[in-house]
């Protein structure tokens, strides 16, 4: 099985070579800096594709018409099976026995490569911690459109890196539905049926933030949009490990 690095580091990697900076990254322009690398646009079912030319390099095929935030996942992801070829051609130079991993583990690995290279560790927990406490309702609100990528991205990004856990609601009757969320790997920042009291509490007094700081983790809460009961507007309650909030101990946050 070939053994593939770190995404996020070869998504650095990738980014520092080519001598891209600043947000929101281009990753058309990234391709372009790609030696080997070509990308076309056609009409196709699904995507993207991606086509190993051997020694004439690599072909990335997008779909011609998709969504622009789409299509950049979608470049980003088959720039991904690009650098995965290029571990694969390593691993044989090194007459090892060639064995190739499972489609699903390729395919996770070029999913969270895309994710790094888009949204750059780094500069996203950068962003998390200059906003603190108080500004991280609209942090999370503003930085789909810093990044260049869908709120469902973003959030889901937010959760891969760090100790957090997001949840949305848009309880325009009032019912407490839980529409989205996004599970950090730490179990402690998910939901527990002791919040729901908290969110009925926030439900009827829809002008409130709040910052509540329980045992082990800190509550983060507050309306997206105004009024509170048009089709847009979303509770948005951030769950985070306690000692997220403490510069220390953090790679976020910082109280």
């Amino acid at each position: 099985m070939i053994d593939l690095p770190d995404p996020d580091y070869t998504a650095d990697d990738v980014l520092r070579t080519s001598g891209i900076r600043g947000l929101p990254i281009d990753v058309n322009l990234v391709a372009s800096r790609i030696s080997g690398l070509e990308v076309v646009e056609d009409d196709l079912d699904g995507e993207g594709l991606f086509f190993d030319l051997g020694i004439r390099g690599a072909q990335i095929m997008l779909r011609r018409g998709a969504h622009p935030l789409r299509k950049k996942f979608t470049l980003a992801h088959e720039i991904g099976h690009f650098f995965v070829r290029e571990q694969a051609a390593v691993y044989a130079r090194s007459q090892k026995p060639k064995k190739v991993s499972r489609n699903v583990e390729i395919e996770r690995w070029c999913n969270r490569f895309a994710a790094s290279l888009i949204m750059p560790r780094d500069a996203l927990l950068d962003y998390l911690r200059s906003a603190k406490l108080k500004g991280l309702l609209d942090a999370v609100g503003c930085g789909p459109t810093l990044f260049g990528v869908s709120n469902a991205a973003f959030r889901s990004r937010i959760a891969e890196i760090s100790p957090t856990s997001i949840y949305g609601f848009f309880p325009t009757d009032r019912r407490s539905r839980r529409d989205s969320m996004y599970l950090s790997e730490k179990k402690e920042t998910h939901w527990k049926p002791a919040y729901n009291e908290m969110l009925q509490k926030l439900l009827s007094n829809t002008h409130r933030s709040d910052v509540v700081f329980l045992s082990d983790v800190v509550i983060v809460s507050g309306w997206t949009s105004f009024p509170q009961n048009s089709p847009d507007s979303e509770l948005l309650i951030i769950i985070m490990r306690s000692q997220a909030t403490q510069a220390s101990q953090s790679p976020i946050f910082s109280a």
